[in-house]
């Protein structure tokens, strides 16, 4: 099992769709790990437990919002730095998400000079 995850830290470098599907088949297919379906049903099935899936996301969901929250206001001080954000949202690829952020930061003693 310590190969398993080894493989997938080798091979992946934070690509979280990839990193599933490589647990999904060495967890399951190989250890023979029940998988997201038939856990969930067997802990809805038991009176105490039952809800604690749902209570499982909620918690997971909020803790995102805060952190979220949190970094934006940490992060979005000033104009040029929501710009920057800004460009990085509207650019999907990469390479694009690394140009649009150095225009702007080129742009910045422009942006910054504008009341």
């Amino acid at each position: 099992m310590f190969l398993s995850f080894l493989k997938v830290d080798a091979m992946l470098f934070g690509r979280d769709y990839l990193l599933l599907a490589f647990l999904r088949a060495d967890l399951a297919g190989r250890w023979h790990w029940p998988m997201e379906a038939p856990l969930v049903a067997r802990l809805r099935s038991w009176p105490l437990l039952g809800k604690f899936p749902d209570g499982l996301n909620t918690a997971a969901l909020a803790l995102l919002g805060v952190v979220t929250w949190q970094l934006g206001h940490a992060a979005l001080l000033d104009p040029l730095s929501a710009a920057i954000a800004g460009s990085r949202d509207c650019l999907v690829d990469q390479s694009r998400s690394m140009i649009g952020g150095a225009l702007v930061g080129a742009c910045s003693p422009f942006l910054m000079s504008v009341p």
